[in-house]
C-alpha cells in the first residue's frame, strides 16, 4: 500500500523530535500541533525536557436505522492525553525519553447501544508510549512501547484531516452493533469488519536507518504486553520517503508485518 500526501513544516516545528527519525515518524509529526510543548525545562547538564498534553472530546452521534445514540465521549481518534519527552544529547549520540499516556475518558470506541463506559475508567491499555531512543550515525535504536515499523503507512494526512478520513472507523465507532433485516441488534461490531491493516503501537524493539535522499528503512520486533491474552509476536518492516515535487512536499509509506501466533494460524 502507497500513501502520497502533502506536508507542512509545522509539525516538525511543534515537536522536540525534530530529527530525521523525528520528521518521518508516524505519531511525532501528526501529534504534535495539539501536543505543543505546555512547559519546556533545560538542565545544565543540557538535558531538554517537555511537557505537553491536548484534550480532544467530541459529541458522538449514531443512528443505527432504529435509534439514535448520542453523548460527549472522549475522541479515540485522536484521544485526550499527556506526556512528557525529554533529549539528552551524548556527543554524537542523542538520547530521547518518552512517555505518554491517555486518561483514560469514556472511550469513543468502546460506546454502543448497549453499552456505555464510566466516564473515567483507566486500564493499562491507555499507556501509549514509554520509550528510549538513540539516535547516532548509524541510525536510530529504539525500545519500549511505541510505534512498530508498519506503525502509520496505511494512512498519511498532512492535511489534519485524518478523522474525517481515517482508514480505520473502529476509532470512532468500533463497538457499535449491525442490525440484522428484523431490525434486532446482531453480535457483529463495526471493529470486527473494519480493518486499515496499519501497524500500532507495541513492546518492541526498533531500528530506523539514517534518512538518505529523503528515504529511511524500518524494522521492528515486538509484543503486546498491554494486553496479557495477546501471545503474537509482532515483526514488522517499513519504508519511507519524504520529498519534493514541484512546488510540494511529499511524504509516502509502505510497510508490511508478520504475525506470529503460538496458539493459532500465523498471518
Amino acid at each position: 500500500m502507497l500513501i502520497l500526501g502533502a506536508t507542512t513544516a509545522a509539525a516538525e516545528e511543534a515537536t522536540g523530535f525534530q530529527s530525521d527519525y523525528g520528521a518521518l515518524t508516524e505519531e511525532l509529526p501528526i501529534d504534535a500541533p495539539l501536543c505543543e510543548p505546555v512547559s519546556t525545562f533545560t538542565a545544565p547538564d543540557g538535558i531538554s525536557t517537555n511537557v505537553y498534553g491536548q484534550v480532544n472530546l467530541t459529541d458522538q452521534s449514531f443512528v443505527d436505522g432504529q435509534q439514535i445514540t448520542a453523548g460527549i465521549v472522549d475522541n479515540d481518534n485522536w484521544n485526550t492525553r499527556l506526556g512528557v519527552t525529554a533529549v539528552q544529547p551524548l556527543g554524537d549520540t542523542t538520547l530521547r525519553y518518552r512517555f505518554e499516556t491517555g486518561l483514560g475518558l469514556r472511550n469513543s470506541a468502546t460506546v454502543s447501544q448497549d453499552f456505555e463506559p464510566p466516564v473515567i475508567d483507566w486500564q493499562r491499555t491507555a499507556l501509549r508510549w514509554f520509550e528510549i531512543a538513540a539516535e547516532a550515525p548509524y541510525g536510530t535504536v529504539s525500545f519500549g512501547q511505541g510505534s512498530t515499523a508498519s506503525d502509520g503507512t496505511a494512512g498519511l494526512d498532512d492535511s489534519f484531516t485524518f478523522v474525517a478520513g481515517a482508514t480505520n472507523s473502529a476509532d470512532g465507532f468500533g463497538s457499535f452493533r449491525f442490525r440484522d433485516e428484523t431490525g434486532a441488534l446482531t453480535d457483529v461490531r463495526i471493529g470486527q469488519v473494519n480493518a486499515s491493516f496499519n501497524g500500532a503501537r507495541r513492546l518492541r524493539l526498533r531500528y530506523d536507518t539514517p534518512v538518505v535522499n529523503g528515504v529511511m528503512l524500518s524494522a521492528s520486533y515486538g509484543q503486546n504486553i498491554l494486553a496479557p491474552a495477546d501471545d503474537i509476536d509482532y515483526s514488522d518492516i517499513a519504508i519511507r520517503w519524504t520529498g519534493d515535487v514541484g512546488d510540494f512536499t511529499v511524504r509516502s509509506a509502505a510497510g508490511y508485518q508478520w504475525l506470529d501466533n503460538p496458539d493459532g494460524d500465523s498471518a
